[in-house]
């Protein structure tokens, strides 16, 4: 018999508030939502770096690549449509740690140093600003001891992702086996603890370099080619590599060794350069296997159980010549913002089942903050998931590009936004690369579109002004802070270690 992750037993919430949620969830009137067991569940919330929620079982996926991660989700609430605040890490996981946009809290660069050539320089990087409340202090307002493992070098001390965390580890791009073995060096505490834990990992698997995770690297189980099917990775077998032109191809064959993990063309096994895509596509299915695998040796070393709460999400997606390109942080597209969402309350009896309308990892926050009978928050741009089910409803996704102080290439910055309602999603706004600037307009029909190559903002301008309107609306009326910035030092080491996984020019 399994026990907690802590020692003392937990009292589930009422059957009255358990059923106010399903209702609220499923699009039914619900006047309240559960109230958190006393004393408070222990919380846990697994972030997948990387991750495409279609690639998941419990979101379609013909192929069964987390198992365990499926058991989870078939004792929770699955929400179908969870948008990612931007399709790239350092701003979406800040907007899920604070409830608000990127374009408000501006946490939007990476380690900035292509604008010097000198070795082990000072840059600035742009830091959640000190007036924003994060995740963690809410969880530790609340009475919890809070302990954070993140495996993206990103999501580290330097851009404060650490605050409001009693303990926080950084690692550099690491496996899902060493965020384990981190987290187990706190194994006797966290299981000692008469405060209730909140445990924020960040596993980092399966971002690029795709790597063959054996036994799971299997070739022959990718969906067969389809131009019509369901899966999307179907579509794209059935005719993406085929249809690139010759300079592209020769492109990405040329990035094939950095994308598998090589030095050169040389290492690259045969089969992946006679098929680049599926081989890719394998790798990233063999890399989400492996993560299960040890995301359920982490449940089982830390004795959690069904009066855990568990919420897993993606920090984005990942593009596999869906329109054209490859990785992630290059558009809005569903490939890079649409990502899983799953939260599973306490209890055997808690509520499950699926959400179809959209909904925002920015809705966390606010979620436990309500659970735990908190008061609504004004920084939190984010909604109670259990009010979810208003068909009228806007969720943002953002692609924002703004200033640096380092980098005087850039005179100003750029701001495009998804605006998804009901079954529409417009992108629009101003996309600049250096002084260029190109004004963006396309809408969507998701039931009608799902891979969104059908462009319809000529065929239907009136949903397109009416989206452009929400999203003004919305804009005028957020609070934008700040940004702040703190010196970060880039030695020879940390940029090699940057530059293998692209995140340099």
């Amino acid at each position: 018999m399994t026990t907690s992750f802590r020692k003392s037993p937990l009292r589930i919430p009422s059957l009255l508030g358990l059923l106010s949620l399903t209702l609220g969830s499923l699009g039914c009137s619900a006047e309240e939502a559960p109230e958190a067991a006393s004393p408070r569940p222990d919380v846990v919330m697994i972030v997948v770096d990387t991750l495409r929620a279609d690639r998941l079982a419990f979101y379609g996926c013909d192929r069964e690549n987390a198992p365990f991660l499926s058991s989870l989700a078939a004792k929770g609430l699955v929400y179908e449509q969870g948008q990612a605040p931007g399709p790239w890490t350092v701003p979406s996981t800040a907007s899920l740690m604070t409830s608000t946009y990127p374009f408000q809290h501006g946490v939007v660069d990476g380690f900035n140093w292509e604008a010097s050539d000198e070795e082990n320089a000072d840059e600035t990087v742009n830091r959640i600003p000190s007036a924003v409340e994060t995740l963690p202090e809410m969880m530790r307002d609340f009475g919890y001891k809070t302990y954070g493992v993140s495996a993206n070098v990103l999501v580290g001390v330097e851009m404060g992702f650490d605050r409001g965390f009693d303990r926080f580890s950084a690692l550099d791009d690491e496996i899902a086996e060493t965020v384990n073995a981190t987290i187990f060096e706190w194994k006797e505490e966290l299981l000692g603890n008469e405060q209730p834990n909140f445990l924020y990992l960040h596993y980092f698997d399966p971002h690029d370099p795709y790597y063959v995770r054996e036994p799971w690297f299997d070739l022959d189980a990718l969906e067969a080619p389809d131009a019509t099917s369901a899966s999307a990775f179907a579509r794209l077998r059935a005719g993406a590599w085929d249809e690139l032109d010759d300079e592209m191809r020769e492109d990405l064959l040329d990035y094939l060794p950095r994308m598998l993990g090589f030095e050169d063309e040389s290492e690259v096994p045969e089969e992946a350069l006679a098929n680049p895509l599926d081989y890719v596509l394998a790798c990233y299915d063999s890399e989400i296997r492996y993560l299960d695998e040890h995301i359920e040796k982490l449940f089982e070393e830390l004795q959690l159980d069904d009066e855990t709460m568990v919420i897993l999400t993606a920090d984005h997606g990942e593009e596999f010549l869906d329109h054209g390109q490859w990785e992630h942080g290059q558009s809005l597209f569903s490939e890079l913002v649409h990502v899983p969402l799953m939260i599973k309350f306490p209890g055997t009896d808690a509520p499950r089942g699926r959400v179809k309308e959209p909904v925002s990892t920015m809705d966390v926050m606010p979620t436990l903050r309500h659970y735990l009978g908190g008061e609504a928050s004004p920084q939190e741009r984010g909604l109670r998931l259990h009010e979810q089910g208003d068909p009228s409803r806007v969720v943002l996704t953002t692609s924002v590009d703004l200033p640096n102080p380092d980098d005087d290439r850039q005179e100003e910055g750029s701001l495009v936004v998804g605006v998804l309602r009901g079954d529409w999603k417009a992108i629009v706004g101003t996309e600049r690369d250096r002084r260029e600037s190109e004004e963006v307009e396309q809408l969507f029909h998701l039931t009608e579109d799902p891979s969104e190559h059908n462009e319809r903002a000529a065929s239907d301008p009136g949903v397109l002004d009416a989206l452009r309107a929400e999203w003004e609306r919305i804009h005028s009326a957020t609070m934008i802070y700040e940004r702040e910035f703190g010196p970060v030092v880039i030695d020879e080491a940390m940029r090699n270690h940057m530059e293998g996984l692209g995140y340099t020019d």
